[in-house]
């Protein structure tokens, strides 16, 4: 005879049982989505959407970089108090 604790028991391990199952389900239709989207994006330089985008962003960056850098580089200005005397 079963008492009601090991019934329990027994209902969490059939539920953590079948929980794992389902999850093992969605980790392997997830892995092979992100693969194929993977793919799709980085795999071929000429069609992926990757490059051309990264590209684009990276050379956009590297101009708001050097418009920046150019604005603090500025001479210096050499600037003569009157001294009291």
């Amino acid at each position: 005879m079963r008492t009601l604790p090991d019934t329990i028991d027994l209902i969490k391990k059939k539920l953590i049982g079948a929980l794992d199952f389902y999850y093992s389900i969605c980790e392997t239709i997830g892995g092979k989505m992100s693969v194929w989207a993977w793919q799709k994006r980085w795999g071929n330089r000429d069609k992926g959407t990757g490059y051309r985008k990264w590209n684009h962003l990276s050379n956009t960056f590297l101009r708001q970089l050097m418009d920046l850098k150019s604005l603090w580089l500025v001479d210096q200005v050499q600037v003569n108090l009157p001294t009291q005397t």
